[in-house]
């Protein structure tokens, strides 16, 4: 359903239904995390992803029932962070409630303007590009995290580019990613290579950095928000 054009004031609005797959799974853990059942539920306003295991068939349109969606990050457990942002698809937001007894479809924005919470420990601002990420280690249900673009980088960074420029100044092999990978390499094995050599490494890396953290884009900030306030979003809307 469309309502409205496809601008700025309009919202499109697609029916999905609830993951029981990603939570027969999630709740089969022996885990605290996982095994609660009442965290797995999604609320008006959530943020909510498709599961890359559960989620196999290959969608022809949005309105499809096989869209099947979740939106808490209980359950992903024995995962590392990074694991767990490429385990999930994000979607949309969703305008109602409806957990593991509900049996009805679910409405879900996916594009135009809609308000959601900010879950993030981060202060939004108007025109903030925002992105989502992994709940915190808080007990209870994790929702994902919606953060200023600029705060993923970490350590005041505020670009890719300082982003990257730290990680290779640091040579840090920690990571177990490719763009780190190649960051390590600028500093081992490559005494003697040129200058042409070591930019193509750094753009390499700079690449592969900026289509992780792009992948996560979920719209503009149309309004600002503390923590735990609710502000105007622009789904889809990344310039």
């Amino acid at each position: 359903m469309v309502l409205g054009p496809i601008t700025p004031h309009g919202s499109v609005v697609v029916n999905a239904s609830y993951d029981y797959a990603h939570f027969a799974k999630a709740t089969s853990s022996n885990k605290p995390d996982g095994g609660n059942s009442e965290y797995h539920r999604i609320e008006k306003k959530d943020l909510v992803f498709i599961d890359k295991a559960t989620s196999k068939r290959k969608r022809t349109s949005y309105n499809e029932p096989d869209l099947h969606v979740f939106a808490s990050s209980n359950g992903l457990d024995g995962l590392t962070d990074e694991e767990k942002r490429k385990s999930c698809s994000f979607i949309g937001i969703s305008n109602a409630h409806i957990d593991a007894n509900s049996h009805r479809h679910a409405a879900v924005t996916i594009a135009g303007l809609t308000t959601i919470k900010n879950t993030g420990p981060h202060r939004i601002e108007a025109g903030d590009k925002i992105v989502w990420d992994i709940g915190g280690d808080t007990a209870g249900r994790k929702v994902f995290r919606t953060m200023p673009y600029g705060k993923m980088f970490g350590g005041g960074n505020t670009s890719h580019f300082a982003a990257v420029k730290k990680s290779i100044e640091a040579g840090d092999k920690s990571t177990d990613n490719k763009e780190a990978d190649m960051c390590a390499r600028m500093f081992t094995g490559m005494s003697g290579s040129s200058g042409i050599d070591q930019m193509k490494s750094f753009l390499d890396c700079y690449l592969e950095m900026s289509k992780r953290f792009d992948s996560r884009v979920i719209g503009t900030a149309l309004s600002k928000a503390d923590s735990g306030g609710d502000f105007d979003i622009l789904v889809r809307h990344t310039h």
